[in-house]
C-alpha cells in the first residue's frame, strides 16, 4: 500500500497545515476559494503596491465563521504570508462585500505587523477593525457591509459588552468602526444603502462551494489513507482487522509518528469509535504491535492515548512496570524497598506513560480510604519523599493523587500523624472540631469585650469619684 504524500505548503508544518484544517491548495475548494479571495484582495490593495502574489489564500474546515492571517515574518520559516478563511464563513455571508469585511480585517493585521513587532493584542485588533473602513473604500466596496459582517462573526457578541479575549468586546468593536463611518462620512459623504439580496455571482459562488463539500467533503491524512484503501472514512463500515493493518503499516513507515500530534489525536478518536474493549485474539495481538512500534516513534502522551483507546491490556515490559509502580506504592512505609522499586521503574523507563495510562488501576490507590486508619497517611509520606529523583517518579506519582483521583486530603481526619477517621466520620469530627475552636474564639472575643467595657466602667466610676 503507497502511503499519501504529506505535504508542507507554503512552509507550514504537517501538524500546523492539518491541525488547521487546512484543504490542500490544489483541491477543488482550495483553487475556488484561493481564486475569490485574491480578486478581492487585489480590489481592496488597488493602487497600493502590494504584490497579492506575496499572500497564500486558503480555505480551511470549520464548524463556525472564522478566518486567520499569519505573517511569513513570524519565524515559522513561511514562503508566503498566508490569508484564510473557514468554508462555514462563506456560508454564512450574504455578499461579496462582507467578505471583503473579513479580508479588510485581516489585512489590517499585515499592515500593523510591517510596522510593529510582537504578538496580536487588543490595540492591534481594533486598529484592524477601523483600518478596514479604508481599504473597503480604497476596493471600492460599501464600508457599511462591515457592520454587516460584525452580525455574523460576532454574532451573539454584537450587542454584548462580554469580553472576546485580545479581540475585546464585540459591542465595543462595533461601536469604533460606526465611530470612524461617521466621521468618514463627514469627509466624503453619506454612503450607499447596503444592498437587501443576494446578486447571482454571490449566490453562484457560494452555490459553488456548497457542491465541492458535498461531493468530497474535508478529510483528515487518515480519511484519506481510509478512502484510498477501502472507499469509505467510515470506520464502522471497515474491517476492523484490515483497519489495524493499515494502521501498523502508517506507522511502520512514517505516516503516523511523533512528528504529528494531529493525526495521533485522530487515530485515536477512530479507535474509540470502532471501540475495541471487546476483540479477538487476532486484533489483540494486531494492538499490541501497534503499541510496540507506536513507543519506537511517538511521544509517551502519544502511546497512552493509542493504549486507553484501544482497551489493550497489560503485557510485555508493560505489565513489568506496572507491577513495579505496585510494589513502589504498596513499599511507601519501607524507605530502602521504596527506593529499591524506585529504580527498577526508572530501569524499565516510560514511568509518565505507565502511570498516565493506568495510575486510575492501581489497587494502591483505590485501597485507600478507611484502609489508611490507624497509619500514617500514605500521601504525606509520599509528598515527603519528593526528594528522591529517580524519573521524577515520587513528584508524578504524588500529583496522581490529588489530579487523576481527585484526592482530597480533608476526606482524611489526621491525630498525632496517624489516619483516625475517613469519609463522612472525618467531615463530622472536623465540623466539631471547627465548631470547638470558633466557641473558645467567640469565648476569647467575649472575655475581652467584658474586659474592655469593664474597663470603661471603672474609668467613669474612677471619675464620679473625683467631681
Amino acid at each position: 500500500m503507497t502511503n499519501i504524500n504529506d505535504k508542507r505548503e507554503f512552509g507550514l508544518s504537517w501538524d500546523d497545515f492539518e491541525g488547521l484544517k487546512l484543504y490542500e491548495s490544489a483541491s477543488e475548494m482550495g483553487v475556488a476559494v484561493a481564486a475569490k479571495l485574491k480578486y478581492v484582495f487585489e480590489r481592496l490593495f488597488k493602487n497600493m503596491g502590494v504584490d497579492s502574489n506575496d499572500f497564500a489564500f486558503m480555505c480551511f474546515h470549520g464548524d463556525f465563521p472564522n478566518a486567520f492571517f499569519i505573517n511569513k515574518q513570524s519565524g515559522d520559516g513561511l514562503s508566503k504570508n498566508i490569508i484564510a478563511v473557514s468554508d462555514s464563513l462563506i456560508k454564512v455571508l450574504d455578499h461579496e462585500e462582507e467578505l471583503a469585511a473579513v479580508l479588510a480585517h485581516e489585512c489590517g493585521h499585515f499592515i500593523w505587523q510591517n510596522y510593529n513587532q510582537g504578538s496580536n493584542t487588543i490595540v492591534q485588533e481594533r486598529w484592524a477593525d477601523v483600518n478596514s473602513v479604508d481599504l473597503m473604500i480604497n476596493g471600492g466596496y460599501n464600508p457599511l457591509y462591515i457592520l454587516e459582517m460584525q452580525k455574523k462573526v460576532i454574532r451573539d457578541f454584537y450587542y454584548k459588552s462580554i469580553n472576546l479575549g485580545v479581540h475585546g468586546t464585540g459591542f465595543a468593536r462595533a461601536e469604533d468602526v460606526k465611530a470612524y463611518l461617521t466621521k468618514k462620512a463627514l469627509e466624503q459623504g453619506d454612503f450607499r444603502r447596503i444592498r437587501k439580496f443576494k446578486n447571482k455571482e454571490w449566490i453562484n459562488f457560494q452555490q459553488q462551494i456548497e457542491n465541492i463539500y458535498k461531493a468530497k467533503g474535508y478529510n483528515t491524512y487518515l480519511e484519506r489513507v481510509l478512502l484510498k484503501k477501502f472507499k469509505t472514512k467510515d470506520v464502522t463500515k471497515i474491517n476492523r482487522v484490515e483497519f489495524l493493518k493499515v494502521i501498523l503499516h502508517e506507522i511502520k513507515s512514517g505516516g503516523i509518528s511523533k512528528l504529528n500530534n494531529v493525526r495521533i489525536n485522530d487515530l485515536c478518536e477512530k479507535l474509540f469509535t470502532m471501540n475495541f474493549r471487546n476483540k479477538s485474539s487476532e486484533e489483540t495481538i494486531l494492538l499490541q504491535e501497534i503499541f510496540n512500534h507506536a513507543r519506537n516513534v511517538c511521544t509517551s502522551a502519544q502511546v497512552c492515548k493509542i493504549l486507553r483507546h484501544s482497551y489493550l491490556g497489560l503485557f510485555g515490559p508493560f505489565a513489568e512496570q506496572y507491577k513495579n509502580i505496585e510494589n513502589f506504592l504498596a513499599s511507601v512505609y519501607d524507605d530502602k524497598a521504596l527506593l529499591q522499586w524506585a529504580k527498577k521503574i526508572k530501569d524499565l523507563l516510560w514511568t509518565a506513560a505507565y502511570a498516565d495510562a493506568l495510575i486510575e488501576k492501581y489497587p494502591v490507590f483505590t485501597a485507600d480510604g478507611k484502609d489508611n486508619i490507624g497509619k500514617p497517611l500514605r500521601y504525606d509520606i509520599l509528598k515527603n519523599h519528593k526528594n528522591i529523583e529517580i524519573s521524577n517518579i515520587m513528584e508524578y506519582l504524588v500529583n496522581g493523587y490529588n489530579i487523576r483521583l481527585g484526592y482530597n486530603p480533608d476526606d482524611y481526619y489526621i491525630k498525632d500523624g496517624i489516619v483516625t477517621l475517613y469519609g463522612d466520620e472525618a467531615h463530622r469530627q472536623r465540623e466539631k472540631d471547627e465548631e470547638e475552636v470558633k466557641k473558645e474564639k467567640d469565648k476569647t472575643i467575649l472575655e475581652k469585650n467584658t474586659q474592655a467595657i469593664n474597663n470603661i466602667i471603672d474609668y467613669y466610676n474612677y471619675l464620679s469619684d473625683y467631681m
